[in-house]
């Protein structure tokens, strides 16, 4: 394989990554549109590896190209938001029931430190990123790479929606203490204790942008 296929494989990935990030953030939100030549040169890159990193958020969902008016982020509705949150908090308390009979000792001790350093910030956007982290680290050690694979995409899809539950009825500080308890079940290896507390985790999680919803939904 010749250097420069490489180097153009390379600048897609991390044209991808730059856009997907800032799509997840907010930083582009939904309706905002990309427009490849200002992406390229915002990024001192030439026009394939933007339009091949678009390509692949277009096939993931990310984004939406219409004819004669350009490409642009793409809006998860709400209910599609609802229905992906849902089917995560399933598959999230299975993947802690699996986790906890088999996690390893250095799982734990990172779990230990993602989970104190969680409690030590209040800013959401360093919740979000231990959350990440800590569900990702859950479903590694549960040892089943297609309910990895799952989640993880789940957890990408509703990212972007993430951050306006936390906003509802102190939603922050009662996750945080919900991620305490989680780390504790799987300190004492309790499959069942694990699964519970990550559904009811979920479960509360979901009911607070359910309530958010209908709040946004009575002001439009």
């Amino acid at each position: 394989m010749s250097s420069n296929l490489v180097d153009q494989s390379t600048l897609k990935m991390q044209v991808y990554k730059y856009l997907r990030d800032l799509i997840f953030s907010g930083d582009l939100p939904a309706g905002q549109r990309l427009v490849i030549t200002d992406i390229a040169e915002k990024l001192n890159v030439s026009l394939t590896p933007v339009r091949e990193a678009i390509s692949q958020l277009t096939v993931e969902g990310y984004v939406d190209t219409l004819p004669r008016k350009g490409t642009f982020v793409k809006e998860l509705s709400k209910q599609e938001f609802l229905d992906a949150y849902e089917v995560l908090g399933v598959l999230d308390a299975y993947a802690a029931e699996k986790a906890a009979g088999r996690i390893s000792d250095k799982a734990l001790k990172e779990l230990e430190r993602l989970t104190r350093d969680m409690l030590s910030d209040d800013s959401i956007d360093h919740y979000v990123e231990c959350n990440w982290r800590i569900h990702g680290l859950i479903a590694e050690e549960s040892g089943n790479q297609a309910l990895l694979a799952i989640t993880t995409r789940l957890r990408e899809e509703v990212t972007r929606y993430r951050y306006v539950s936390l906003t509802v009825d102190r939603r922050i500080e009662e996750s945080r203490q919900e991620h305490r308890q989680m780390l504790e079940a799987l300190q004492d290896r309790d499959p069942q204790a694990a699964a519970q507390v990550m559904r009811e985790h979920r479960m509360n999680t979901f009911r607070a942008m359910q309530k958010f919803i209908k709040s946004r939904e009575k002001t439009d």
